[in-house]
């Protein structure tokens, strides 16, 4: 019962009908409802999805500000921020709570979520919201793909049959249905708008955020900037993994969420650094000691972050990706030990 309903019934509204106090309870119940606009993430194999669609509208019973997802703003810290590249992922804090959510039409259950809208009031715009989500989008498919990996591997240590179709490995049953092996995944967002509020201070109508269900109240960094991280052998082979497979163009930065107690990690807003498009110093490159080398941006996916981020490799990255360490070495070959990666 809400708080109005409860001082009506203090001073007499006992004697009030039922359906004068349900207004007020009703309200309450409805402080904070959402507009599903964008959901475009729907392969189950690399994310965890809400299950909601756009156009769906939902109502946030219960949303809480928890200490332990603090490491999510550690991206926007001054120090941290200009080692990144002046976008809005890099460079626009945001604030985030873990919220209880249901479908307005209460035909759902009730899921655990992580609400996050920008800071600031001219940052939470559709256009940033949907960045974040492709995000997400493009970091699941590499979780996909690694997956398919891992259980290609997997596989293939048991003697295990695989097939190869398009771009992807099918496993032999029960391998891949009984989840024998860790996994990553993206806890995938989706952007709404608020389209009522009892907190139009804090969240006033109009406002555009994202949603991701992820039943967590803490986020540990896993793949971060080097230095604060605590080595963990899944996260760092996906990073390499994404950046190998891209040939060096794209890195999965700011990897952060939780670890199950299969040992498989769920994952929530993380990061796409990609190579920008090469500039004519870029394609003619530089004479340096007698060798022509690229002009690589520091902000950009270069070797040096490659290196700080990917400190050492897994025995998973070796699977992959053999020669990287030969590749540090010589300098004639691509961050992945590939001569055609578009690092150097």
């Amino acid at each position: 019962m809400s708080s109005v309903a409860s001082k009506l019934r203090e001073c007499g509204g006992e004697h009030l009908h039922p359906s004068s106090l349900a207004v007020f309870e009703q309200t309450e119940a409805q402080e904070l409802v959402l507009r599903v606009l964008h959901a475009p993430i729907d392969d189950m194999r690399g994310a965890r999805l809400t299950g909601y669609k756009a156009g769906d509208e939902l109502k946030v019973v219960q949303f809480s500000t928890v200490n332990e997802l603090n490491p999510l703003g550690w991206r926007y810290q001054e120090k941290t921020k200009q080692q990144w590249p002046p976008s809005h992922r890099f460079q626009v804090p945001k604030r985030s709570w873990h919220a209880m959510v249901v479908p307005d039409n209460s035909l759902g259950a009730q899921q655990a979520c992580l609400l996050q809208m920008a800071a600031a009031p001219d940052a939470r715009t559709r256009e940033s919201a949907e960045i974040d989500v492709e995000d997400s989008k493009v970091a699941a498919v590499y979780a996909q793909r690694f997956n398919l990996h891992s259980q290609n591997t997997a596989a293939g240590d048991v003697g295990l049959e695989t097939r190869v179709v398009a771009d992807t490995t099918e496993l032999n049953a029960d391998l891949a249905e009984n989840g024998t092996f860790p996994t990553v995944k993206v806890a995938a967002p989706v952007a709404c708008e608020v389209i009522a509020s009892g907190y139009p201070a804090m969240i006033p109508v109009g406002t555009i955020c994202t949603l991701a269900a992820y039943p967590e109240k803490h986020v540990q960094k896993f793949v971060f900037d080097g230095r604060s991280d605590e080595f963990s052998e899944i996260p760092q082979a996906f990073f390499h993994y994404a950046a190998f497979t891209s040939g060096g163009k794209e890195y999965v930065c700011d990897i952060q969420g939780a670890e199950d107690e299969d040992g498989s990690f769920l994952i929530v807003d993380p990061c796409i650094l990609k190579a920008g498009l090469p500039t004519v110093r870029d394609l003619i490159g530089v004479v340096s000691n007698g060798q022509i080398q690229g002009d690589q941006s520091s902000s950009g996916p270069t070797v040096e972050r490659f290196d700080a981020l990917h400190p050492r490799c897994t025995q998973a990255c070796k699977v992959f990706d053999p020669q990287r360490r030969s590749a540090q070495r010589n300098g004639k070959v691509g961050m992945c030990g590939v001569g055609m990666c578009g690092l150097r």
